[in-house]
């Protein structure tokens, strides 16, 4: 038995029906990875979709928006500027699954509290 061809690029052995190598030994997964980060590059959003979002919700109900909360830099920078750059009333949540640091719980308590 011959050992199965190899994908030039990712090492993935030939496979098929499911994988299988075009004429330069690329295969169809990578193919398939090329055309979508292409179709991803070229469609990019836009902050005016997002507030196109904000402003079909904000104000109707309590709470705008949900903004999860893990005490770390990027969730109290999201809270951030829910709040202050689209003056959302955004409702912070964090989930407690015994990892949690104190200096974690004391950032969200920071970050909610006025």
């Amino acid at each position: 038995m011959e050992e199965p061809r190899i994908c030039q690029r990712c090492i993935m052995p030939e496979n098929k029906p499911d994988i299988f190598l075009n004429d330069k030994g690329i295969c169809n997964l990578c193919l398939e990875h090329d055309f979508v980060k292409r179709t991803e590059d070229n469609v990019k959003p836009l902050e005016t979709d997002f507030l196109k979002i904000i402003n079909k919700y904000k104000g109707k109900q309590k709470y705008d928006c949900l903004v999860m909360c893990s005490g770390g830099k990027d969730s109290t920078s999201s809270l951030y500027y829910m709040t202050k750059r689209y003056k959302l009333n955004p409702l912070a949540f964090t989930f407690d699954h015994g990892f949690e640091t104190e200096e974690a719980m004391e950032n969200i308590r920071n970050a909610v509290d006025p």
